[in-house]
């Protein structure tokens, strides 16, 4: 697990990075209560995001300057909302990568399903179905 915080007037926010499951969760926290969360399964995307994550925090420390009187939900409900569209942007950017991947993996299995589909269909009559079992 790691960690990093980020002092942002009198109050603290904790970036951190965790494994869960088969893939990865970055978050930020303040004050015990997550204000955003983010998932991943490939490492290079997860450190990518890392890097990411935390120049984004630093931008929005030098961008937006907290004021004493601002109250502390609507600062934290601000930074979430800033975090999760940077965090959207990113998905939308790698997403078109992976469906293209996938449709031509699937392109090709079906090409090789029909080529063994016409090999052994003489002779059998037994066919399998996929369903709940």
């Amino acid at each position: 697990m790691k960690y990093k915080t980020y002092k942002y007037g009198k109050d603290f926010f904790r970036a951190y990075e965790r494994v869960v499951g088969n893939g990865w969760e970055i978050g930020v926290t303040f004050k015990g209560k997550t204000l955003f969360v983010g998932n991943f399964i490939l490492q290079k995307e997860r450190t990518f995001y890392w890097k990411k994550l935390n120049m984004a925090l630093k931008t929005f420390g030098k961008k937006y300057a907290f004021f004493t009187k601002a109250p502390n939900a609507w600062f934290c409900k601000f930074l979430s909302d800033y975090l999760y569209k940077d965090y959207y942007f990113y998905l939308n950017r790698i997403m078109p990568v992976h469906h293209k991947m996938h449709t031509k993996n699937f392109t090709r299995g079906i090409t090789t399903y029909r080529r063994t589909l016409k090999k052994t269909r003489i002779g059998t009559d037994t066919k399998y179905y996929l369903k709940a079992a």
